[in-house]
C-alpha cells in the first residue's frame, strides 16, 4: 500500500490517483468538517473546496520528521472551514 506522500507526489502526473486520497479522508474529513461548521451542507461544501486545495497545492507537500500529509491535509481543512464560518 502507498503512503499518503507517494499518493500525492503521483496523483501530479496521473491526476485518477488523487481519488485514493478521497477515498481515504472524505468520511474523516466530513466528520470534523460538520464538527465545526455544525452543518452538513456547509461542511460538504468546505470538504470539497479542501480537496481541490490538496491538488492544486499537493507539489508542495514535502514529507519531513514530525510533518505527515495527514497533519498537512488536516489545517487545510481547518483553515478552510473556519473561512466557511466566518
Amino acid at each position: 500500500m502507498q503512503t499518503d506522500a507517494q499518493v500525492i507526489k503521483q496523483a501530479q502526473f496521473h491526476p485518477w490517483m488523487f481519488g485514493i486520497l478521497v477515498d481515504r479522508y472524505q468520511k474523516l474529513f466530513l466528520k470534523r468538517a460538520k464538527r465545526i461548521l455544525r452543518s452538513q451542507e456547509l461542511a460538504e461544501d468546505a470538504v470539497q473546496d479542501t480537496f481541490v486545495k490538496i491538488y492544486q497545492h499537493g507539489a508542495q507537500f514535502s514529507e519531513r520528521e514530525g510533518a505527515s500529509f495527514s497533519a498537512w491535509s488536516y489545517r487545510i481543512l481547518t483553515k478552510t472551514c473556519y473561512d466557511y464560518a466566518t
